[in-house]
């Protein structure tokens, strides 16, 4: 099976997943032949991660939040993502569509870096375009 070290962006959600050990996301994983050391992430995602266990008050989710992220390529937004985004959200906007700011720059990441997307929100994401998604 081809190995696409570094091609996929992991979304919040597939962290989630990861996070709370689900099946389906690590069986998915494992059928790509991708560990978590293998993908990128969004800064965007380490933020509502931290948020997530900040939220928890629970020093177990905390540490194996920890664990994950240090386990990732986190990628910054710069003044290209932030262009991109700029540019993502200006035409969501003409066509009267909104999916939220975090999307539109962990999109606007996706895009820039061209990354596919991994996540099952695929909703918020079709509506940017040349944008390369999966779902797991």
């Amino acid at each position: 099976m081809e190995r696409y070290l570094l091609n996929y962006l992991l979304d919040t959600d597939i962290l989630v997943n990861l996070l709370r050990g689900d099946a389906e996301t690590i069986e998915n994983m494992e059928q790509k032949n991708v560990t978590v050391s293998d993908a990128s992430t969004s800064v965007l995602s380490i933020f509502e991660l931290m948020e997530g266990a900040y939220l928890a008050n629970s020093e177990r989710e905390l540490v194996a939040t920890m664990d994950l992220i240090n386990n990732l390529q986190i990628l910054d937004l710069n003044k290209r993502i932030a262009s991109e985004a700029g540019k993502i959200s200006s035409s969501l906007k003409k066509k009267g569509k909104s999916i939220g700011i975090g999307d539109i720059l962990i999109g606007a990441t996706a895009v820039v870096e061209n990354k596919i997307l991994v996540t099952r929100n695929t909703k918020h994401f079709l509506v940017i375009s040349n944008i390369k998604i999966i779902s797991w």
